[in-house]
């Protein structure tokens, strides 16, 4: 009898232990992140969360699902909303935008920046502008020309260059002759706001290093485009609403994108546009050269919004380096002709060790929709329109060396006790019953 009473004890000891090792096991797959805070071994915990619970934090980033295109909302803790490009010249990408930023209530754009001329950032701009009032707008520096290549005059920046001071340097810039961007230009130079009971013009500033809103709980700075070495003229003229300062010239359009770091918390959030390697590469060599206060509002970033859709020919390995992300997005079209994001580029962000994994740290908008973040005292809050992150595709060593353990453990019970599961439930049931 003795005998029958230990065996039965062993067999639930041992299916305790099964049920165990299966429940950490499984548990570890969906609280991984808390996990890893705990224990210590991760300093960011990553929470998904619904859309819901983002809104009604007081600061949230919204990498809008756009396509081959970008646009990004920025709500500030104060309640002031930033726009960072506003997607492609399609109807479809026109209409998403809109629609996104009337559902969250929207009318007043206090920030809105176009990084540079490319139709699939400066697409929707006009849109924006004609919809809704925007008090302060940033452009790169890029003239508007005409097709024929000649100087638009309907932009001022036409008019800054034409009348430089004599002892500017020889200075090359950057035309643009798409009527994309002339749309842009004439709608910034003619926006309007509601002040009270009046109307006030729109400030348009062009992007440029150095650049930077301080507010009581978060600043916003711009590290490029770089100003020209030796030079820093400002920009405007009698009865003008155009201010900041001529920046170096670039000959890839991509490059005229400004590198802005939000800081709030203690945390960093980075856009970079398209930034490529030159820029980047400017933005490494001016680097060291920064005051410790401007390092830290970059550095560590807990999230990165990678440039040029994922390109391979921008995040560049020192540039990646210096930023540190825990959290990349990336804004991309499905089945992109670019192959965006570049292969290169994840192996790329792997190999800077700027996480522990590869996978679940990373997340498209082509397979994720529109991704939304926000975070509060200790923890990034993320909601994905579309979830296709598979547990199962962001499993950790940890939790692969507990999956084998476990699988070990429920092997040599099942071998050493030779029961089976039924023979197992039948036998606990038993003991239950007495």
């Amino acid at each position: 009898m003795a005998n029958s009473s230990t065996k039965k004890s062993r067999l639930i000891a041992k299916t305790v232990i099964i049920l165990v090792v299966t429940i950490l096991f499984v548990t570890s797959l969906f609280f991984a992140n808390q996990i890893e805070h705990l224990l210590g071994i991760n300093s960011l915990t990553e929470n998904k969360v619904s859309s819901k619970i983002i809104n009604s934090e007081p600061f949230s980033l919204h990498y809008i699902d756009v396509g081959q295109a970008d646009c990004s909302l920025i709500v500030l803790p104060d309640g002031k909303k930033m726009l960072i490009d506003a997607g492609d010249r399609t109807i479809e990408s026109k209409n998403k935008v809109k629609e996104y930023l009337k559902n969250k209530n929207i009318t007043i754009i206090d920030y809105l920046v176009l990084t540079h001329s490319d139709s699939d950032h400066a697409g929707g701009m006009k849109m924006v502008l004609d919809e809704f009032e925007v008090k302060n707008i940033f452009r790169p520096f890029q003239i508007a020309s005409n097709s024929d290549g000649s100087l638009y005059n309907g932009d001022p920046l036409s008019l800054y260059v034409e009348n430089l001071p004599a002892d500017a340097p020889n200075i090359e810039y950057n035309k643009v002759t798409t009527q994309t961007y002339r749309d842009f230009i004439d709608s910034a130079y003619n926006e309007t706001y509601t002040d009270g009971e009046s109307n006030k013009s729109a400030v348009v500033m062009t992007n440029y290093d150095g650049y930077e809103i301080v507010s009581s709980n978060y600043s916003i700075s711009w590290f490029a485009p770089s100003l020209i070495e030796g030079y820093k003229n400002p920009i405007g003229y009698k009865g003008s609403n155009s201010e900041g300062y001529m920046t170096k010239y670039y000959k890839d359009a991509n490059d005229y994108s400004p590198i802005i770091s939000i800081n709030y918390k203690n945390d960093n959030f980075v856009f970079t546009g398209d930034a490529e390697s030159m820029a980047e590469k400017d933005f490494v060599a001016s680097f060291s050269k920064r005051q410790d206060n401007d390092k830290n509002k970059i550095i560590n970033c807990a999230v990165y919004k990678a440039g040029h859709h994922g390109s391979k020919t921008s995040s560049t390995t020192d540039f990646i380096q210096i930023l540190n992300p825990k959290i990349v997005v990336i804004s991309v079209g499905a089945g992109n002709s670019y192959n965006h994001p570049s292969p290169e580029l994840i192996n790329r962000l792997y190999q800077t060790k700027c996480w522990t994994e590869k996978y679940n740290r990373i997340y498209r908008t082509d397979k994720n929709g529109t991704i939304i973040i926000s975070k509060n005292d200790s923890d990034i809050m993320i909601a994905l329109e579309n979830d296709k992150h598979s547990v199962f595709n962001a499993v950790k060593w940890w939790q692969i060396g507990l999956g084998i353990y476990a699988v070990i453990v429920i092997s040599v019970v099942f071998i050493k006790g030779n029961v089976t599961i039924k023979k197992t439930a039948k036998i606990i049931k038993q003991a239950g019953s007495k």
